[in-house]
């Protein structure tokens, strides 16, 4: 009984034990659950996590900044790459530049794909889904090695995905995290990049020679065995120059697409390594180097552009100083998708420089000839603090007409050539050309002349063709002879008349004396004006009515006459106006007080106005107008001629 006794406790202590024992193992499990928790947030570490909820992103956890390595393979190749100095580079296979382009592409895809189907593994045959054979395996890990992104790629599923926030339905491909705890499931996710990772990644690695920021580069040097030419500036704040062989201005819009749609978007067909291609090490065997640098770089880049193969190579084999161990086969003519060589200004800078026939500063302007080769010539002038004049051949300056002249110098600053037909880069003859194209006697020379006396001339002439060409003499253009559109000289005001002040008289309330107005199938009509005190007398067929006369309608007369402005100037020889003229409709004349520059009364002053319509068909748009003491014959508006013409007694104002 005893020793049953003692057994009996034995049993009982040692199950003691083992419960405390087990206890103690849970309450560890349990404190380290805890502590898993509270470091991670989840228990996905233990239990596995839960499959992303359909319509959700598969990664949040990092930014595209995070990324600093991409590790790629298939079943036929690998690829690693790195971000170096914000620079993503291939550092297996080969050491070379990798396209930023696919980086950017790879990793907005993680961050952005949603899942459209969730699939658990055993419900799905990997070798259909193209999770084995044909997969592609991706990591994107941060600047501590770190994995923050780890799956492979499938094939594209049958399914589309429509996007509610685009309105767009988007392919799906399947895809498999490989990320620890979520190998458990495969997705079905949207979007489709599985193109960029074709021919064994060799999209991967940059086809671009030069890369650069177009806002960053500051010159550009193109040397043939033809040619050489350098420019010189830096995107939007300094304007570029071709600063050899000539300082010359550019067009602001062909060097834009030469450097934003040429030198960085030029991509090469296929890349080489150096050692596989045969290149000639002679330097004098190169056809072709443009060298590019930018603001804040140690050394310029060159690429160097061998020699096409034959008269029928379609490209050309090229190298790069800052990836040497890299042959580029680059297109040489029109290639799809491509820009190709033969499309870039390489060979002649006229297809960079300033289309502009005149760079001129209106601002400073002094003087301006005009001096076509059988019409009168015209000489403009602006005194200091004054208006533009016409200085005629005799007789004091002339008013000028300020509308003319701001078309004038739009057309002749905005004016395009057409073509450069010589250049001293080219070793032409000058005398010889003046000659061939018709510059030695000039159809038309205009001069500049600025404040500070420079003076810049431009002469036209014909060639033998008849094509109109033009010679500038400015410090940016005085070796070259450029083509002209033909009508050009028809667009500028080479007659003086076009240039005279479009005011026909300007006659104050307070230098009016009378007028006399003749109407057809009216009686003529006299009206005398005393600005004192603002009384007027009319006379009508020798009688007084005074009485009669609308005061409010006789004051808009005098308005008119006071700022009488021409439509336009006519020849004194027009032969319609002149006919028509012979019997006008209104003949009107004006006594008024002449004065002095000083403002002095230096007696009267008689003009005869006279206004017929252009037709006689309908109402007339347009009449045709003469008056005494000037030369020229004139149009007016109908709206001012039927103001000439006003009735002095009706009623209403």
């Amino acid at each position: 009984m005893e020793r049953s006794t003692r057994l009996i406790s034995l049993l009982l202590t040692v199950r003691s034990v083992a419960s405390t024992i087990f206890l103690c193992f849970v309450a560890f499990i349990m404190l380290a659950l805890t502590g898993i928790y509270l470091v991670r947030g989840n228990l996905d570490q233990i239990f596995g996590v839960p499959p992303t909820p359909i319509g959700e992103r598969l990664y949040t956890d990092f930014t595209p900044q995070d990324i600093t390595e991409i590790h790629l393979s298939s079943n036929d190749a690998k690829a690693t790459f790195s971000r170096i100095q914000g620079v993503w580079m291939m550092t297996s296979p080969v050491k070379d530049r990798m396209d930023p382009r696919w980086a950017k592409t790879l990793i907005d895809f993680t961050l952005a794909t949603r899942a459209a189907d969730v699939i658990p593994n055993e419900k799905i045959d990997n070798t259909q889904a193209g999770l084995t054979d044909g997969m592609i395996s991706v990591r994107l890990g941060d600047q501590h090695g770190k994995a923050r992104a780890r799956f492979i790629i499938g094939r594209r599923t049958g399914w589309l995905h429509f996007d509610s926030q685009t309105q767009e339905t988007v392919p799906t491909i399947f895809l498999q995290p490989r990320d620890r705890s979520r190998k458990s499931h495969i997705y079905a996710c949207t979007g489709d990049i599985r193109s960029i990772f074709k021919e064994s990644f060799r999209f991967f690695r940059d086809h671009q020679p030069f890369l650069f920021a177009p806002s960053q580069l500051d010159k550009i040097h193109v040397k043939s065995a033809a040619s050489e030419f350098v420019l010189e500036g830096q995107g939007n704040r300094i304007p570029w120059r071709i600063t050899k062989p000539q300082k010359l201005a550019t067009e602001p819009e062909e060097m834009k697409q030469f450097i934003e749609s040429g030198l960085f978007s030029l991509r090469a067909i296929r890349l080489m390594d150096r050692a596989k291609v045969n290149l000639p090490s002679n330097p004098e065997a190169i056809d072709l180097a443009i060298t590019i640098h930018s603001k804040g770089q140690a050394h310029p880049v060159t690429l160097s552009i061998y020699p096409p193969a034959d008269d029928k190579a379609t490209t050309v084999f090229a190298t790069v100083s800052d990836r040497p161990n890299t042959v580029f086969e680059l297109p040489l003519r029109p290639y799809l998708d491509l820009v190709s060589l033969s499309e870039l200004p390489l060979r002649n800078y006229n297809e960079l420089r300033s289309q502009k026939l005149i760079d001129l500063d209106h601002k400073k302007l002094q003087t301006i000839e005009i001096l076509p080769r059988q019409q009168q010539e015209i000489r403009l002038q602006r005194p200091p603090r004054g208006l533009w004049q016409i200085l005629p051949d005799d007789g004091p300056p002339m008013p000028l007409n300020e509308a003319a002249l701001y078309q004038f110098l739009k057309i002749i600053t905005s004016a395009k050539v057409a073509g450069f037909l010589t250049d001293s880069a080219f070793l032409t003859d000058e005398a010889q050309d003046e000659m061939r194209y018709g510059l030695h006697e000039p159809l038309l020379t205009l001069r500049f002349g600025s404040l500070d006396q420079q003076v810049t001339q431009l002469r036209f002439g014909r060639d033998k063709d008849g094509s109109l060409c033009a010679h500038c003499d400015s410090s940016d253009t005085k070796h070259t002879i450029v083509k002209m559109p033909d009508d050009f000289l028809s667009t500028l005001p080479l007659r003086l008349r076009q240039w005279k002040d479009t005011r026909l008289l300007a006659i104050a309330p307070m230098d009016f004396v009378n007028l006399e107005r003749s109407l057809p199938q009216q009686p003529t009509v006299r009206l005398s004006y005393r600005d004192r005190d603002e009384s007027w007398q009319v006379d009508q067929n020798g009688e007084d009515v005074s009485a009669k006369l609308n005061p409010s309608r006789a004051a808009k007369l005098l308005e008119v006459l006071g700022d009488l402005r021409v439509n336009r100037w006519l020849s004194e020889s027009d032969a319609d106006a002149l006919h028509a003229l012979e019997k006008p409709a209104m003949t009107m004349h004006l006594i008024s007080r002449q004065l002095n520059e000083f403002g002095e009364s230096t007696g009267l002053s008689n003009k005869t106005l006279e206004v017929t319509p252009v037709s006689t068909q309908g109402k007339s748009e347009f009449f045709y107008g003469r008056l005494s003491g000037t030369s020229d014959l004139f149009v007016l508006d109908r709206r001012t001629a039927l103001l000439l013409a006003l009735d002095l007694f009706a009623e209403s104002d």
